[in-house]
């Protein structure tokens, strides 16, 4: 941590050496000097998380299962899933996201999960959300699909798998 709480230069370099056969690199970097290790309550393989603030967080994993962190404990939230969900997104506690194996994408309204067509059966990977209107999901053989508000549909399609999405505007 900072030297006693005295001011510190924020600017952070990240070096690593790159490993042959990676596509992608993902890191996490946090702004307290300490990680909190906080136990699921599950044994099930966890894939993809979404934070909306320090009383709202979700973790999707294998299974369809998805768990709902407050703030201070993890809890199962009930779903009929059964398909492993590999990322998720929320954009605040009432519109999220998840999306995983076989195309499957599920919408949570902040009371109950309901599953949306995806117009595909590949995998999907990743789902990044700008609003409740806008939207991309992207997975297995290229595929990228956009949200428009109402449905899924397909935009594009790459010529490689895509592991992970994220939009500006």
């Amino acid at each position: 941590g900072p030297n006693a709480a005295s001011l510190q230069n924020d600017t952070v370099r990240l070096k690593w050496t790159a490993l042959t056969g990676i596509i992608e690199y993902d890191y996490q970097l946090d702004t307290v000097y300490f990680w909190k290790s906080m136990a699921s309550g599950v044994t099930s393989t966890l894939f993809g998380t979404s934070v909306v603030d320090e009383n709202h967080a979700w973790i999707a994993g294998a299974g369809g299962l998805v768990l709902f962190n407050d703030g201070t404990s993890w809890t199962e939230q009930e779903s009929t899933l059964s398909t492993d969900l590999y990322n998720v997104k929320f954009l605040d506690a009432s519109n999220g996201w998840a999306v995983g194996k076989g195309g499957k994408i599920v919408y949570f309204n902040g009371n109950v999960w309901a599953e949306q067509p995806s117009g595909t059966t590949n995998d999907l990977l990743s789902v990044h959300m700008l609003d409740a209107n806008n939207g991309w999901a992207v997975g297995k053989s290229g595929t990228v699909l956009y949200f428009n508000g109402s449905a899924w549909s397909s935009q594009y399609t790459a010529t490689r798998d895509l592991n992970t999405v994220f939009a500006l505007d």
